[in-house]
């Protein structure tokens, strides 16, 4: 007579774990080793899941599959706005090279390169590009660290 009730207990114990795993969303992480340890403790005493385990093993294989294209896919996109970057940048260059080579042109002859006056001006303009950036950095941080 207890063999009948453990096994008639056991049937209405798998019956329950079938039913709950069939309401299972399949991306639930949580949920799959739950059932991967349950299935374990029902082949324990008998049962045999294989197919159920092998089902389980399908499954986390369409996720980690389905998460590599999501991957892939935010590769791509990140790759792209790189790009556009890049070729705006490259355009950006194009244009600046482009003023340097007329502003040249303007330049009077007489002002070579070992021209004192000439290298106060690009000395100084370093000097401002310089603090300028390190302002800019400044505010920035202000901004970030403290919302100013």
């Amino acid at each position: 007579m207890k063999g009948h009730i453990l096994q008639t207990t056991l049937l209405e114990s798998f019956a329950s774990f079938t039913e709950s795993i069939s309401n299972t969303k399949v991306h639930d992480e949580e949920a799959l080793r739950l059932t991967a340890i349950s299935i374990e403790d029902f082949e324990q005493v008998g049962l045999d899941l294989s197919w159920l385990k092998q089902r389980l093993d399908e499954v986390k294989r369409v996720i980690k599959h389905t998460e590599s294209l999501t991957f892939v896919y935010l590769c791509e996109s990140a790759l792209k706005v790189a790009r556009d970057k890049v070729r705006e940048l490259e355009e950006s260059l194009v244009k600046a090279k482009a003023k340097v080579e007329v502003g040249s042109r303007d330049l009077p002859k007489s002002l070579g390169v070992d021209d004192s006056v000439l290298k106060d001006i690009v000395e100084h303009s370093h000097k401002y590009f310089h603090f300028a950036k390190k302002s800019s950095i400044l505010n920035l941080h202000s901004t970030v660290f403290y919302g100013l």
